[in-house]
């Protein structure tokens, strides 16, 4: 089981006061306890900010506030025809597409994968930049494909061999053919 768990002086046995993704993101990073004469306080630092509890993890309270935007990119594509258009995978986020038509909100990006965990590299196609892929670990697919501009993303055919993550690829610029890299080049 992934989270992390008490275990109180009295008792010999640890019990979950978390699950991976709960209470507050997955990749926990740091947990430091004090007391303030009244309360236990538990502070927590994980990929998404910082969060806090006082009662030994039943709820959580989130102190990112509103200016703390937390977003790790593992790879971004831009478009030679569209030069405005940005597409990335992020840690534990999905994919996201900066100024496209039609599907950005929020300062122009768009988180537009809720079935995704890691998002991983990306490409827009160089012939037509409605057409983008994805590389994901989350989900049912570890390659995607957007037709709409990088707003929605699909599940595409994988070879036989997936291989690690963060695999190695490159488009061919004079056609529409995407090379992966694995143990051996599909």
């Amino acid at each position: 089981p992934k989270g992390f768990a008490l275990s109180r002086r009295s008792n010999n046995s640890f019990f979950a006061i978390s699950t991976y993704y709960a209470p507050e993101h997955a990749d926990i990073r740091a947990l430091k306890y004090f007391t303030d004469g009244t309360n236990d306080i538990l502070y927590m630092g994980n990929d998404g900010g910082i969060s806090k509890t006082i009662n030994s993890g039943a709820s959580w309270q989130n102190l990112n506030g509103t200016g703390l935007a937390i977003t790790q990119f593992y790879g971004l594509s831009t478009s030679e025809q569209l030069p405005n258009l940005i597409t990335g995978g992020a840690q534990d986020n999905g994919f996201y597409t900066y100024s496209t038509p039609g599907c950005t909100t929020n300062f122009g990006w768009k988180n537009n994968t809720s079935t995704v965990g890691d998002g991983y590299d990306t490409q827009i196609d160089i012939n037509n930049p409605s057409i983008g892929y994805g590389q994901s670990n989350g989900g049912s697919y570890a390659f995607l494909k957007s037709t709409d501009y990088d707003c929605s993303w699909g599940g595409m055919p994988e070879p036989l061999t997936i291989g690690g993550w963060l695999r190695p690829w490159q488009m061919h610029s004079a056609t529409d053919k995407l090379y992966v890299g694995f143990h051996d080049v599909w």
